[in-house]
């Protein structure tokens, strides 16, 4: 038998080649010795998933504002928002399928991860993968109204009088 049919303690013993320069040895396969996340999907999966489901995202309440102030609101696991380039996603969705794991995209849960998202990954397309889960632009509050100036207390003049005129004949 050749010494790469067999396996890879079986080569480190199969006898010298022809050459006579010693014996084959084919290192074993080591394991991975990193953190991983825990098993998720992938992001062919999630893609799937978001094409057989034509509702991806929940419904917004009505009236609501996408502001900065609402998207804070949004900062958990089960209910994570993040601004991206201006616009707003759902990607609650999304945390499991993450491939740098769940803590990882929590870092942008509630708030703009624009920079954070250009840092780790600027090829991605963020719309091509999550362009299904965008809830719209960010709405700038309304604005709040100015505080009106106290109208300055009208100073009681007293009337004029002009002086009695003179009548005089001609």
């Amino acid at each position: 038998a050749v010494a790469k049919d067999l396996e890879p303690q079986q080569a480190a013993q199969a006898p010298s080649g022809a050459s006579g320069r010693g014996q084959l040895s084919v290192p074993e396969r080591q394991k991975p010795s990193g953190k991983f996340q825990r098993a998720g999907g992938a992001q062919l999966q999630f893609l799937q998933m978001l094409e057989g489901n034509k509702n991806s995202k929940a419904p917004l309440p009505e009236g609501t504002l996408l502001t900065e102030e609402e998207v804070a609101k949004h900062s958990k696991a089960g209910d994570c928002w993040t601004i991206f380039q201006g616009h707003v996603y759902d990607i609650t969705l999304y945390i499991d399928f993450h491939p740098g794991g769940k803590r990882q995209i929590m870092q942008g849960a509630g708030k703009d991860m624009t920079a954070l998202f250009q840092k780790a990954h600027p090829w991605v397309s963020m719309d091509g993968l999550l362009g299904k889960l965008c809830l719209g632009p960010v709405a700038q509050p309304a604005p709040k109204p100015a505080a009106q100036p106290v109208a300055q207390q009208a100073v009681a003049t007293p009337p004029y009088r002009s002086p009695p005129l003179e009548v005089l004949s001609l």
